[in-house]
Order: structure tokens, then C-alpha cells, then sequence
């Protein structure tokens, strides 16, 4: 505000100071129209990385919870830990491992497509031992389910 009325001569005795100070100005405008939107853009990617990168870290983070929990979680991609009591196969083919209690009590029943079975050879050694299940929790008649289509899903833990 000062450089604009001294360049409009209402202060005379320093028109040299306001061309010196006229020419800082303009050099730093030139400056600033050229080197910050750069900078800005600069800033802004990585602004946007940043965000993407934190996003991709918490939405990828899962809940632990226990078998008996699962339930309020329907939807949710979680970590379930819990007690296998019984491994038992379906008429269609299909691999049930019922956590918790047995058929009927169970909490939460994991399920192995006939399909998948190629990829469990050894998931009787689950019987009767703690796990840990990850992937979304689907209710299929008021029962919380996980399919298994992986072993990385399933983890032995003692």
C-alpha cells in the first residue's frame, strides 16, 4: 500500500527510493507468479499423497476382536480370534469350522468353499485349538459367517 501511493507521487522528495522499492516489488510479484504456483503445486501432490498414503494405512487396519463379538460386526473386515470346537463338512462339499461352541451355540462359523478345500490341506490341525480369522464378517441367517478362500485368513495361535 505504501510503494503504490509513493509511485503516485504523493510523496515526491523519494521518487528515487520509489523506484528502488517499485523494482523489489515487481521483481518479487515476477517471483511469486512464477515460482509459487509451482511451489503450490508442488505442495498440493504432496498434500494428496500424504492423505492417500494415511488413508491406505487406516482403512486397512483391522479390528481384533473375539468369536463371541462377532456379531456387532457384521459388514466389517475384522481379525477373529477364538476356540475352534468342530470341523465338519456340509452335503455340498463345503468345509464348516464352527468358533466358540458346536453347531447350533457356535459364535462364528468360518466357511471353506468345495472349491477352495485344494488350498486347506491340513485345517483339521485346527481342531480344538485357538485361531485367528481375517476377512468381512457376512450374517447369513442371523449367523455371523467368514469365507475362507485363503490360508493367509487363517493363523493357528497356540
Amino acid at each position: 500500500m505504501l510503494i503504490v501511493l509513493c509511485r503516485t507521487k504523493l510523496y515526491p522528495g523519494f521518487s528515487q527510493m520509489n523506484n528502488y522499492l517499485f523494482a523489489i516489488v515487481k521483481k518479487t510479484l515476477k517471483f511469486m507468479i512464477i515460482i509459487l504456483p509451482g511451489f503450490l503445486m508442488k505442495l498440493k501432490f504432496i498434500l494428496i499423497i500424504s492423505f492417500v498414503i494415511f488413508y491406505s494405512i487406516t482403512s486397512s487396519a483391522q479390528v481384533k476382536i473375539k468369536s463371541y463379538q462377532a456379531k456387532n460386526f457384521i459388514g466389517k473386515k475384522v481379525i477373529v480370534s477364538g476356540y475352534v470346537a468342530q470341523i465338519s463338512e456340509t452335503k455340498g462339499g463345503d468345509i464348516i469350522l464352527n468358533l466358540g461352541e458346536r453347531f447350533r451355540l457356535n459364535e462364528l462359523t468360518a466357511v471353506i468353499n468345495k472349491s477352495d478345500i485344494a488350498n486347506f490341506r491340513n485345517i483339521i490341525l485346527c481342531s480344538g485349538r485357538n485361531v485367528e480369522i481375517s476377512g468381512t464378517i457376512t450374517g447369513t441367517k442371523g449367523s455371523p459367517q467368514i469365507i475362507l478362500r485363503n490360508t493367509i485368513q487363517i493363523k493357528i495361535i497356540n
